[in-house]
């Protein structure tokens, strides 16, 4: 089985004092929600990429604050890897691939997340962000 490098992006905003967080429609199955994420581009770090596929998929521009962990997943006989970053949300630009996004409170995207592992990261993820003072 061939692995695959791909980078993703796990976006948050404040809505005081709650943070929101960003996930979409997956391309393939839009039955599933997941963080937006793609493949590695030749020369492009995993965090450019995971801010690119970001802007791509859903029309948001995002800064990186910190790596938030690996997926690795089984699809069409290939091992998918994929560094997650935490991004904080700057402005949105549009566009995008015209899926279906959402801005989630922690509750709401752990209920819609389709998979344990991708819940598992927003749970780090938002323990990241309760330890930080700065918004």
């Amino acid at each position: 089985m061939s692995k695959v490098a791909e980078a993703g992006g796990i976006v948050f905003r404040y809505d005081d004092p709650i943070p929101r967080f960003l996930i979409v429609k997956a391309k393939q199955d839009a039955s599933h929600w997941i963080f937006p994420k793609g493949h590695i581009e030749a020369g492009e770090s995993a965090e450019k990429a995971a801010v690119r596929e970001v802007r791509e998929e859903a029309g948001i521009e995002s800064t990186p604050v910190v790596s938030a962990g690996t997926l690795e997943f089984a699809y069409s006989g290939e091992t998918i890897e994929v560094e997650y970053f935490l991004l904080k949300f700057a402005r949105t630009v549009g566009g995008g691939e015209q899926r279906e996004s959402r801005w989630c409170s922690y509750d709401e995207a752990t209920a819609l997340l389709t998979f344990s592992d991708a819940k598992d990261l927003l749970r780090s993820s938002l323990k990241i962000l309760e330890q930080q003072s700065d918004r």
